[in-house]
């Protein structure tokens, strides 16, 4: 079967990670979409986010292909670093989220692809997760004093278009 392009479709919208914002939402599942967030102002690193299925491999005595099924599904998450600062009101919630050991957080991160100018929002990925380390790292002289975070996702990511 032949590939046909749709040449008139033109190239796939690019977009820099420039102007992405994270945020932290409260602990109400409910209110994914409609919680209020506080901006993690700061973020100077973000992980790929996305989920990645466990392999399960069937091997079979008469059948001398083995088969792949999908196990369980990991969410995903990893590590965020942060211009730390001591006066930012979402840094401290991300540290109370930290020292919760039993709630999952809500998270928003919103891409700086806003359709409507002043009033618009850009791609919005929200998500549910678990803060499970937040450290200050000093570095060298010539370093800022970062802050890293590890989230884990204990949720599929819900998409909403930009506006």
């Amino acid at each position: 079967m032949a590939l046909t392009l749709n040449a008139s479709a033109g190239p796939a919208k690019k977009l820099g990670v420039a102007g992405t914002k994270l945020y932290i939402g409260s602990t109400v599942a409910a209110n994914l979409t409609t919680d209020t967030y506080e901006e993690l102002g700061t973020v100077a690193t973000m992980p790929d986010l996305g989920a990645n299925d466990s392999e399960i491999a069937i091997e079979l005595i008469g059948d001398p292909l083995r088969f792949t099924a999908k196990g369980v599904t990991d969410p995903g998450g990893g590590e965020f670093t942060f211009l730390e600062d001591f006066t930012e009101d979402g840094l401290a919630d991300l540290k109370d989220a930290q020292e919760d050991r039993s709630n999952d957080y809500n998270m928003l991160m919103e891409f700086p692809d806003i359709v409507t100018p002043v009033t618009g929002n850009g791609t919005r990925y929200f998500f549910r997760g678990k803060v499970l380390s937040y450290v200050t790292g000093l570095g060298g002289p010539n370093d800022y004093i970062k802050a890293k975070a590890n989230i884990k996702l204990n949720s599929r990511i819900t998409i909403v278009a930009a506006a």
